[in-house]
């Protein structure tokens, strides 16, 4: 390990934006897996997403021994889609084939990277950035079928721009200290404009904590 450099986690990172209940926030859908597990970032945290994407297109080439590469750590991390470099959170390891998945903590999505080329050391200057989005779940996404869930997840992504409504939460304001940088946890939400879909056809069971469902797939920064 470089003794110079320091093992980053989500606990490194400032405090993420404080939400409560019947707050309204506009940002953009940026992952979506399914009506119960997407991706928003809130229209206020541009100006950090800007001088983090700027920072992390200028990481040197620094690359991690593979000893410091663990589960839950920080790095920067290379997607393979557009070449570029984001913060991205190691989910899990293959000593097999040398590759670690990664989750970007400002995107919600995941990838596949090399350990030998696709892992940089992030500088501490990022970690005054918290993750620049809220893992969501819509509280009237219907639980009804194929079709239903198709058009649910359709809608999220055709929005060039949304707006939710923070109906709850599942850290509480007064334990955001004892959580991870300060996250919130996932969000459930209303969603302004899809107000009209699904009419009638609503889920009305129970919210988070209970839904098994929520966290399977996008809602991984809790793993550190």
């Amino acid at each position: 390990m470089d003794p110079h450099r320091k093992l980053l986690t989500v606990k490194d990172l400032s405090s993420q934006l404080q939400l409560f209940i019947g707050q309204e926030l506009k940002g953009a859908v940026t992952f979506v897996n399914d009506a119960r597990n997407f991706a928003v970032q809130p229209t206020c945290n541009e100006a950090n997403l800007e001088l983090i994407g700027e920072i992390c297109s200028a990481l040197p080439d620094v690359r991690p021994d593979l000893d410091s590469v663990k589960v839950g750590t920080l790095w920067g991390a290379l997607y393979s889609e557009d070449g570029l470099w984001y913060r991205g959170l190691i989910q899990e390891i293959s000593a097999d084939t040398n590759q670690a998945t990664v989750y970007f903590i400002d995107y919600g999505n995941s990838d596949v990277v090399s350990l030998h080329d696709g892992l940089r050391w992030l500088p501490l200057e990022l970690t005054k950035f918290p993750p620049q989005l809220l893992e969501c779940q819509w509280l009237k996404a219907g639980m009804y079928g194929e079709q239903e869930a198709t058009d649910q997840i359709d809608a999220l992504i055709d929005l060039p721009e949304i707006t939710i409504e923070v109906v709850e939460t599942k850290v509480l304001a007064r334990d955001m200290n004892d959580k991870i940088g300060g996250k919130m946890g996932t969000v459930v939400v209303n969603i302004a404009e899809l107000k009209q879909l699904n009419q009638g056809k609503v889920f009305d069971g129970p919210t988070l904590p209970t839904v098994p469902e929520v966290g399977k797939q996008c809602l991984n920064l809790n793993q550190t």
